[in-house]
């Protein structure tokens, strides 16, 4: 990730736009003094990259510019030549409870062409943080830890716990493709393992099945299959016989039937002349009744009708004579109607009359109040107005402006005493560099002793250590002579018993032997003593050069320390001086914020020294408070007067105005008006009015009855016509019927025969009802249903007797076994059913033995070899999962990518710590690597090559180390397919002398040949200036303005 361009609006200190670009160029620095805004670019970075900053993820509205309501980032950056932009925004809300709360966007573009063209699903913060995670592959954490070192948090991925180390690691090599591919094989092995302990389950579950077992149960099958298929075909053969005894039943029950229906047909023709007879009767009953019954009801509805029709024309009669005295009555109710509606109408042209009179009057009245109401309002205004004083106006003129001048003077007081109090620290600060610079000097000096002291112990050091080699040479010298001595010794003490010298070759005499070997002690002994010596001159020597390097080291200890020191107070002078300007600063805008009458006490310009100025001093303050104090209650005197003098202006006016009135009443009114008249006039008018309104009032509810009762008559006169008109139907409809009642009697005579039609003429209901009684009795002895048997039995005798002829031959064809009853056959047919139902059982219960057994045989065959395919599946994701866990090949790529960062790392550190440093991974006591990631010590030369824990390291080494750890891990990515191209370095160097940081310098140079770009942070001007490409960053008026270099 290249960064290309950043702009800030609303961000912390970037109250107003700013707009950074980092093109054209590979190492940037950022320079301005402290808490001008250069590590909140890298905040804005990091909010518009992982919405975090140095805060956390919590209280982002904190990101707000305290005057500012809304915040805006946009990042641009570069990835393997693609460009993206993130925009970010977060606005203030105020909630119900008081407390402030944001709400922000988020939207991710990609550069085609010219077109920046939004991303999918980036404007929600889920899909956004998916998009940045595949982007990148890091999160904020590794972020912070290997590409930005953040301000006082350089040593962070040096204090990480083993597993926030590894986490990291894992980001920069990219072990989450391998993790993944670990997780998959790891869920196949679970999986494998799962599937093969149910198959080994369901294996062990299955009983053994030998082959004799299987046989042994198929031959107890066939036993069984043979002795219920001889069950069976008894069962067939008696089966048979009871249907042959079935048949011989059925024949004899049928040849029953047959002579019995032959019975009743003989029995059935013999009553034939009734049955007709009755059958006749019963149809001509049938075929006439209907049109009787007809003839018969349709005389009464003749009869109903005619008395229908009289009742109608008596109520007509009674109808026509009500009408007419109704419409009498409407007509002296319409009379009486018309007279009073002219009654009404010349009442209401007499009021009207009336009401044009008081309308002429009700101008001259009206004017007559208003003179009146005007009049009383004078006196009214001219006795509020009496006891206000006549010079009014000018005394709140003068207070007014005596209250201005007071007010001018406070706002002067608090930038008078902002200016005191800058004014205060200003000398504080004055005299805090004097002390700063005296002790930087007199640091210097103790400085420039302790490196001479430091130069002549080395010195001693090195002729210690020249000494202490030769002695040690001259030790091994005479352990060797020493240790030849003693061999020689033991060699000729073998030598005992033999007959001649194998040393010299003469004869190993008593003497010879006596003699050599006290040359031979000799010789030891002399050996011991060199030793001896050579040991106490060594060990005097190694105290001596122990001695001296101590002391060395403690003069090089104390000569850091009193470096730490001067760089902290030449840093201390430093800031001081900038404290000091900005104080200056801060003294010329408080005097340009004062009122220019406050202004001419300090001359007509700014002063250039404001430690020689003396204005304001405490008693000014004082002697200006004071004078303040009266402010409210002269600013209460004042705003009562203005009060007063308000309402005065009012009541003139009203007065004023009033008097115009009256002025333009007068001239309205007509002249010699007597107003007593007028009113009296007016009075008798409105009574008169009154009077008549009340009759009009009376006449028009008397009216109004009238035509309620009118209209009552009216509409009872109007029903009565329509009953009349109904009734005059009804009548006209009753003729009608009759006519056609007549016609249809007519009708269905006309159909009878000519005995009945003289029987019905003679007959009435009773005798319908008797013909009809007749019929049901007819009908209750089925006479119909008779005929029809009669008739078949007629036709049917002749057959009966043949299949009687028949049924006897078919009877006589069984032979004698089977004219028995069917149930004794049944009994034979139950025993043997129960004894194929035991053999049943007993072959199902074989042939189930002999199936499980065969099932079971070839199930645990397949499982035997489902398990075997599952065990070794399981085995080949098992060694899989190891190979591609954190112990297989994620340990080997990590291992790797550690033995080239710290690779990097050294070559840079070498640079940076002059040759002293070296890293390399911890050792355990076999001299292995540890298992944690980047899990380093720190080798230094000075002190002897041991390896010492990185946490003992100095304040200054920490920070070398750090960076060179930071760029190792950019070099290396920045050949990989990570896009981690660029390393940010926020402040820091103030531990570096000036030496390190020259150090620095070059090797940063160098760097930017490796890396995309490099981000530096600065308040130091002599590092900010030894690169040409860089900003500035100046607070002004609260808000951060940035210049390119």
């Amino acid at each position: 990730m290249i960064p290309v361009r950043i702009r800030l609006k609303g961000f912390l200190s970037y109250k107003e736009e700013q707009t950074i670009t980092f093109e054209g160029a590979s190492l940037w620095v950022l320079a301005g003094p402290n808490g001008s805004g250069k590590s909140t670019i890298f905040d804005a970075i990091t909010y518009a990259l992982f919405n975090a900053h140095r805060g956390g993820q919590q209280n982002a509205e904190e990101l707000i510019h305290k005057q500012a309501q809304a915040l805006e980032v946009d990042f641009q950056f570069r990835i393997r030549n693609r460009h993206y932009r993130v925009y970010r925004t977060l606005k203030k809300l105020r909630s119900k409870g008081g407390k402030t709360r944001a709400s922000g966007t988020r939207q991710a573009y990609e550069r085609h062409s010219d077109t920046w063209v939004p991303i999918p699903n980036t404007d929600k913060e889920e899909g956004f943080k998916n998009w940045i995670k595949h982007l990148l592959g890091f999160d904020y954490e590794t972020f912070t830890s290997s590409v930005l070192l953040l301000q006082g948090q350089a040593e962070k991925l040096l204090q990480y716990k083993p597993k926030e180390r590894f986490e990291v690691l894992k980001h920069v090599v990219d072990l989450e493709r391998y993790d993944r591919l670990y997780q998959c094989a790891e869920e196949k092995y679970r999986n494998a393992r799962t599937q093969w302990e149910a198959v080994r389950q369901q294996y062990d579950s299955i009983p053994t099945v030998t082959d004799e077992q299987l046989q042994q149960a198929e031959q107890a099958l066939q036993q069984a299959e043979h002795e219920l298929q001889a069950c069976r075909e008894r069962s067939e053969e008696l089966h048979r016989w009871r249907g042959e005894s079935i048949r011989w039943v059925e024949v004899r029950q049928q040849l029953q039937e047959c002579q019995q229906r032959l019975a009743q047909t003989q029995a059935l023709c013999r009553q034939a002349p009734t049955i007709e007879r009755d059958y006749h009767r019963w149809c001509e009953l049938r075929q006439h009744l209907p049109g009787v019954e007809t003839i018969i009801t349709t005389r009464q509805n003749i009869q109903e009708s005619l008395n229908r029709l009289s009742r109608i024309r008596q109520e007509l009669a009674t109808l026509q004579t009500e009408l007419a005295r109704l419409q009498e009555e409407q007509r002296r109710r319409q009379e009486e109607y018309t007279a009073h509606k002219q009654q009404l109408e010349q009442d209401r042209t007499q009021r009207e009359a009336i009401q044009r009179r008081l309308l002429e009057l009700a101008p001259l009245v009206a004017l007559l109040d208003q003179w009146k109401q005007v009049e009383e309002t004078i006196q009214r205004l001219e006795e509020a107005i009496h006891p206000y004083p006549a010079d009014l106006e000018e005394q709140s003129r003068k207070l007014d402006a005596e209250v201005d001048r007071l007010s001018r003077r406070k706002e002067d007081y608090s930038h008078l005493e902002h200016l005191h109090r800058q004014q205060s620290r200003l000398h504080q600060a004055v005299a805090q560099l004097r002390e700063a610079q005296t002790q930087e000097q007199k640091l210097f000096a103790q400085g420039q002793q302790a490196r001479q002291h430091l130069q002549s112990l080395e010195q001693q050091r090195d002729q210690t250590q020249r000494a202490y080699e030769a002695v040690q040479q001259r030790l091994i010298q005479a352990q060797t002579l020493e240790q030849q001595a003693r061999r020689q010794l033991e060699e000729f003490h073998s030598l005992r018993g033999a007959p001649t010298c194998s040393l010299c070759g003469q004869p190993l005499t008593a003497e010879h032997y006596a003699a050599e070997e006290h040359r031979r002690q000799n010789a030891l002994a002399a050996s011991q003593a060199d030793l001896h010596t050579a040991q106490i001159e060594a060990r005097k020597i190694r105290q001596q050069n122990e001695e001296v390097k101590q002391a060395y080291e403690q003069a090089r200890q104390h000569l850091e320390h009193l470096r730490e020191q001067f760089s902290q107070a030449k840093q201390r002078a430093q800031q001081l001086a900038e404290q000091i300007q900005t104080l200056q600063a801060e003294c010329t805008d408080a005097w340009r914020r004062l009122s220019p009458e406050c202004q001419a006490n300090f001359g007509s310009q700014p002063p250039v020294d404001w430690t020689a100025i003396t204005y304001p001093s405490r008693e000014d303050l004082t002697q200006l408070s004071d004078e303040i104090k009266r402010l409210p209650v002269l600013k209460s005197r004042a705003d009562d007067l203005r009060k007063q003098r308000d309402r005065l202006l009012v009541l003139q006016a009203q007065w004023k105005q009033t008097l115009q009135q009256r002025d333009d009443l007068q001239r309205k009114l007509p002249p010699h008006v007597d107003p007593a008249s007028i009113r009296q006039q007016q009075q008798q008018l409105q009574t008169q009015d009154a009077v008549l309104q009340q009759e009009i009032e009376t006449r028009q509810k008397t009216i109004r009855a009238l035509e309620n009762e009118m209209q009552r008559r009216e509409n009872a006169i109007r029903e009565r016509e329509n009953t009349r008109t109904r009734l005059q139907s009804e009548c006209k409809a009753e003729e009608e019927k009759q006519k056609h009642f007549q016609q249809q009697i007519e009708r269905e005579e006309r159909r009878l025969p000519p005995a009945w039609q003289q029987a019905v003429n003679n007959a009435g209901l009773r005798q319908w009802h008797a013909w009809k009684q007749e019929q049901a009795e007819l009908e209750q002895r089925s006479v119909e249903t008779l005929y029809q048997q009669l008739q078949q039995a007629q036709q049917q005798q002749q057959e009966l007797q043949q299949q009687l002829q028949i049924l006897q031959e078919r009877e006589r064809a069984f032979p004698p076994e089977v004219r028995r009853d069917p149930a004794e056959w049944d009994k034979q047919i139950e025993q043997v059913k129960k004894q194929d139902n035991l053999l049943h059982q007993r072959w199902m219960a074989a042939s189930v033995e002999f199936e499980t057994l065969r099932r079971h045989q070839k199930k645990r065959a397949k499982l035997e070899e489902n398990l075997r395919e599952v065990e070794l599946e399981q085995s080949r994701w098992k060694k899989l999962s190891q190979l591609l866990g954190r112990e297989g090949l994620q340990l080997y790529l990590l291992r790797k990518a550690e033995e080239q960062i710290v690779s990097y790392a050294n070559c840079i550190l070498d640079r940076l710590s002059d040759g002293t440093l070296y890293l390399q991974r911890t050792q355990t006591e076999d001299g292995s690597g540890t298992d944690r990631a980047l899990d380093l010590e720190c080798i230094n030369r000075r002190s002897g090559g041991e390896a010492i824990p990185i946490a003992y390291l100095s304040g200054s080494q920490k920070f070398r180390v750090a960076v060179a750890l930071a760029l190792g891990i950019g070099q290396y990515v920045s050949h990989r397919h990570q896009p981690i191209e660029c390393v940010i370095i926020d402040e820091g160097f103030g531990c570096l002398d000036r030496e390190g940081r020259q150090v620095m310098v070059q090797e940063l140079r160098k760097l930017g040949q490796y890396l995309q770009c490099i981000l530096l942070v600065s308040h130091q001007e002599e590092f900010a200036d030894a690169f040409p490409n860089g900003y500035r960053f100046r607070l002004i008026d609260g808000t951060t303005r940035v210049e390119a270099v």
